[in-house]
């Protein structure tokens, strides 16, 4: 075969070696690149699946110590109420056969012992009530009055201070 020139101007030759190499060699570092890249993806996933776990055992973790404290407190709980229960069942049969012993009757201790124990829920919702109102009270008593920018609020006078007090006429200082 004849390497002359083709009839559109480039010589019939086979095309060198040179372009070939540079371009299997960037191939050669292209190929390199993405096998990289693919080993980064596949540790980002794996490092990904791994603090996924880390943190479902930790919400596992925090169920559990949070069904303890439930457990823990719940029992406290049982055992305060069963303290205070029995507590009580002491104070009334002490409370009958005292009674019983110092009348000589055994109905009257039966009887003191029932009205003990009929009294004493409502005795301690009654210290509840007021201790809760003395608190209710203490608060509204310390809390300022603030004055109001409008002229009828100012007008009236808050019943928390002095000067809610009736002011008697030709008297200057309160009683």
């Amino acid at each position: 075969m004849d390497f002359a020139q083709d009839s559109n101007g480039t010589s019939g030759r086979p095309p060198t070696e040179a372009p070939r190499r540079a371009s299997s060699e960037a191939d050669k570092q292209l190929g390199s690149l993405l096998e990289q890249a693919a080993q980064h993806v596949v540790a980002l996933v794996e490092k990904a699946g791994e603090l996924a776990a880390l943190s479902w055992k930790r919400l596992h973790l925090r169920a559990v110590d949070a069904t303890y404290r439930v457990a823990l407190v719940a029992t406290a709980i049982a055992a305060g109420v069963t303290i205070v229960i029995s507590a009580s069942l002491l104070l009334v049969s002490g409370t009958c056969a005292a009674l019983a012993r110092w009348s000589q009757s055994e109905w009257v201790g039966d009887l003191g012992g029932g009205a003990i124990a009929l009294s004493l829920p409502f005795l301690v919702l009654t210290a509840l009530r007021w201790s809760s109102r003395r608190t209710l009270l203490e608060k509204a008593l310390r809390r300022r009055v603030r004055p109001s920018a409008a002229p009828a609020a100012a007008a009236t006078v808050s019943p928390v201070t002095a000067d809610a007090m009736p002011k008697v006429v030709g008297q200057d200082h309160p009683p």
